[in-house]
Formats: C-alpha cells, structure tokens, sequence
C-alpha cells in the first residue's frame, strides 16, 4: 500500500519543523543573541515543542498543574513522543541515555537544547547529580527523568531506579510525578510505546500515517517533599502516584 495523503502532509511539516528549530538553536546558542533574549529560550523550545505535537496529530489533556519553583519530575516512559509532549506543557531539562547524543540530527537539537545525558554504568552518578541540581537551582528550571530506565507499553509501570532521586534527597528538592497515558477513542492505546527492537524510523512513518491520532493524558501529581526520606523510598511513593493516577485516569 502506497503512503496516505495525511503521512505526506505531516512528514512535510516536520522537516519544516526541524529545520526551524535547527535554525531557533543556531541562533539562540549565540551568545548576543542570548543576552538579548534573556529567559525567552525555554519558551521557545516549548512553543516548538507544542508545535511538533500538532504535526504529530497529538492532542493533549492535562490534569492537575505543575509546580511553581524547583522540582524534580518525574514522569512513567512510554515512547520518544513523551519527550514533546512533556516539552510542550512544561519549561524543563531533560536527562536522557548518552546513546541520544549519537543520532543524526536529533542528539545534536537535544543537546543544543539543554539536555543532560546519562551514561550506564559508568560510577558518574555523582557529577551527574551535581549538575542536575545546578539546572533546578541556578537556572530556575526543573528537570524531568523517566526512572524506569526504559519503555513500556503503557500497561505497567516498572520499578524505578533511586540513584537519580539522590538530587532530591540531598537538596531537598520537591518531587513531582507526573502520569503519561496515551489513549484512542477513549481506551489504553498501546500503539505509541517504542519499546524492544523498535526501529525509529519506522516508528515514526507509523505516527504520521496514523488515524485516529493519539490523545494523551498527562497528569500533573501533587509534588512530595523528601522530608529525611531516603532515595529508594521516594523513587516507590512516586512510582505508587503515578501508578494511582494512571489507574484513576
């Protein structure tokens, strides 16, 4: 079968729109522009970011708000799209694998972006933590990381791994989880988890044909305060948030 009309159509308008945030990061990485801009940059990144949502034929529905201030969020993983969706609601940083900085095109955006990488395995735990904290406190921004450490489905929420709630727990930094579910007509769509051998590009053909378009809910949980909790406890009452408000959605 030949590509859909609506497939052309969306792929066009997300070359347009990597090309603009090509051109967005060229330019506003520069220092003058930088000192001109001010604090515009993450709004920036956020309006392109709502921007691709609507190429992808994503509707959002948020639940709850996000916390004023710093904090860690924290959110389940389902798919590469929960990147734009969370950078379409929220000003935030990201941590992501190491391995993202290598893809053609998407590593170089990201990093240009802000984004912090982790690598595995590799005892840097520590420095990492340190700059995630200088990102919430100097910069005012909070940070998002996906503690499952991979994809599922949408169908469950694995375990979450406590080493990167050490920023919180010795800061004393508020945790807000945030609950990511994607839906179809009313049900659990399990059609945008990139998960096992997925391939990217395959993958995202998949998204641009795709009719009806995915509807996600995003719910915003009250934040936790780490109160003298340790890392592990905090990394399960947020798992337990997200899992509850997942369940109530």
């Amino acid at each position: 079968m030949g590509t859909s009309p609506v497939a052309i159509w969306r792929g066009l308008r997300l070359s347009e729109r990597i090309l603009t945030g090509m051109v967005l990061t060229v330019l506003l990485n520069r220092e003058e522009t930088q000192r001109r801009a001010g604090r515009q940059f993450p709004t920036v990144i956020q309006w392109w970011h709502r921007r691709l949502c609507k190429i992808l034929g994503i509707e959002l529905e948020i639940t709850g708000d996000m916390t004023d201030g710093q904090a860690l969020l924290v959110a389940n993983h389902v798919s590469w799209i929960d990147i734009p969706i969370i950078g379409a609601v929220t000003n935030t940083t990201f941590l992501s694998k190491s391995e993202v900085r290598k893809w053609p095109l998407i590593g170089w955006l990201a990093g240009s972006a802000g984004t912090l990488f982790i690598s595995r395995g590799n005892g840097a735990t520590s420095e990492l933590a340190v700059k995630m904290s200088q990102t919430i406190s100097g910069k005012e921004r909070p940070v998002l990381v996906f503690p499952e450490g991979t994809t599922t489905d949408g169908t469950e929420v694995k375990r979450f791994f406590p080493r990167l709630f050490s920023v919180a727990t010795d800061a004393g930094i508020p945790v807000q989880p945030i609950a990511i579910r994607y839906t179809c007509e009313g049900h659990l769509d399990t059609r945008a988890a990139y998960i096992d051998d997925d391939s990217f590009p395959v993958h995202l053909a998949q998204t641009l044909k795709r009719k009806p378009s995915h509807k996600v809910q995003i719910t915003f949980c009250e934040p936790i305060q780490p109160d003298g909790q340790s890392r592990k406890e905090l990394a399960e009452i947020t798992r337990e948030r997200i899992v509850e408000a997942l369940e109530a959605a």
